[in-house]
C-alpha cells in the first residue's frame, strides 16, 4: 500500500504539507514520540501542550512531517504571569517547530477565547513571533488554538482578534459543521484546523468538504490507531516497508 504522504501536497499557512492528516496535541506531549508517528504516514504533528516546564525531546525532524508545538502556561487565568509564559515558551520553541499555535482549549488553564485579556495575549505573541522572524530570517505560521460550542453562540473573540491581527491560522476545537463552514468563512485567507470529534474516516472528509485546511486526530487514533482513519480521500495509508 503506497504511503500517503507519496499523494499530491497540501499547501497552508504557507508550508506544504504531505498530506492533511495530522495528531493533535495531547498525543505527543514533548516530541519524544515523532519517530513512531512518523512511521503512520501523517502529514504533522503538533507536540505539546508545551509549557515553560517542560523539556521537549525533539531530536530529529522528519524530512516528510511537519512539527507544530502548541504552547500555553500552566498557571491560572489570564494575568501577565500567564502572558509572560506564553511568550517564554514561544521563544523556546521557535526554533524547533514549522509552525507554533496558542492553545486557549487546556481545560485546567482557567481560559479560553473569550477570557478577558485575550486581545493583549494575542497581540504580544503576534510581536514577540515578528521579532523571532526578523532575527532568524524564518517566518514560522502562528495560530491560536479555541473551543466553539454548537449552535448560534458568537465565536470567541479570539478569532477575530486572530485575523485581525493577521494571525495564519486558527485551530478549531468544534464537531459542528455549519459552524466550521461558518467560522472559515469569516477567517478570510486564515487557515483552518479541524479537531473535536473525528472518529471516522468520513467525518474526516467532512471537515474537509466544510472548508478546513488541515484536520487533527486525537480520541480515534489513541483508541484505534491509523487504521481507523484510513479509507478517506485524505486519511494516511499504511506505509509500506519500503517507504519507511
Amino acid at each position: 500500500m503506497t504511503d500517503a504522504r507519496e499523494s499530491a501536497p497540501i499547501n497552508a499557512m504557507g508550508l506544504t504539507f504531505a498530506g492533511p492528516v495530522g495528531v493533535a496535541a495531547g498525543v505527543d506531549r514533548d516530541g519524544s514520540r515523532i519517530a513512531s508517528l512518523d512511521l503512520a504516514g501523517f502529514g504533522h504533528i503538533e507536540i505539546g501542550t508545551v509549557t515553560p516546564e517542560t523539556r521537549m525531546a525533539i531530536a530529529r525532524r522528519p524530512r516528510h512531517l511537519r512539527i507544530g508545538i502548541n504552547f500555553g502556561s500552566q498557571r491560572q487565568g489570564l494575568d501577565r504571569a500567564v502572558i509572560a509564559d506564553y511568550c517564554a515558551t514561544l521563544r523556546a520553541a521557535y526554533a524547533r517547530a514549522d509552525y507554533l499555535c496558542a492553545n486557549l482549549t487546556a481545560p485546567r488553564g482557567g481560559r479560553d477565547g473569550d477570557t478577558p485579556g485575550v486581545e493583549s495575549l494575542l497581540r504580544r505573541l503576534r510581536a514577540e513571533r515578528d521579532r523571532l522572524a526578523e532575527r532568524s530570517g524564518r517566518k514560522a505560521p502562528l495560530l491560536v488554538k479555541v473551543g466553539v460550542a454548537r449552535g448560534d453562540d458568537p465565536a470567541p473573540r479570539a478569532i477575530a482578534a486572530a485575523r485581525r491581527l493577521r494571525f495564519d491560522g486558527v485551530v478549531l476545537v468544534c464537531a459542528d459543521l455549519r459552524r466550521i463552514a461558518a467560522i472559515k468563512d469569516s477567517l478570510g485567507d486564515l487557515a483552518l484546523v479541524s479537531v473535536g470529534g473525528i472518529a471516522t474516516a468520513a467525518e474526516m472528509d467532512a471537515r474537509m468538504k466544510a472548508g478546513a485546511s488541515l484536520v487533527q486526530a486525537y480520541s480515534a487514533f489513541v483508541a484505534n490507531g491509523a487504521p481507523a482513519l484510513r479509507g478517506a480521500a485524505w486519511a494516511p495509508e499504511e506505509p509500506t516497508r519500503a517507504g519507511v
